[in-house]
């Protein structure tokens, strides 16, 4: 497959499901926090995990993305206790963008 092939398949891919690349991000993004420590960029940069209060985070310039504290009292700490990964995502400029829960994304607004 050429890079040609892969623009025109992830341009069709974009045009059927426009969120598909805010999906793609959250899951990669959800990957590193939860199983691989960094994850690298197109442009070769690479996001790291950091823990800040315990709680595993990557921050970029506009969004940060944190997994959900297990020591609260909402029903997400309770799943989290439970032993499910719970990714929340946040607007820096103020707002919840989305979650992904175990995997699966679940959007609030677009990133």
């Amino acid at each position: 497959m050429t890079a040609r092939d892969r623009e025109n398949i992830l341009a069709a891919v974009k045009k059927l499901y426009p969120a598909v690349e805010e999906v793609l991000i959250a899951h990669v993004i959800f990957c590193a926090i939860f199983h691989w420590g960094s994850c690298r960029l197109q442009d070769n940069s690479v996001l790291h995990v950091i823990k800040k209060n315990g709680l595993r985070r990557i921050e970029t310039d506009s969004t940060l993305f944190i997994e959900q504290n297990p020591s609260k009292s909402s029903p997400w700490a309770k799943m989290a206790k439970a032993g499910h990964h719970i990714m929340w995502i946040i607007k820096k400029q103020g707002g919840y963008a989305g979650r992904v829960v175990d995997g699966v994304y679940e959007a609030q607004y677009p990133l």
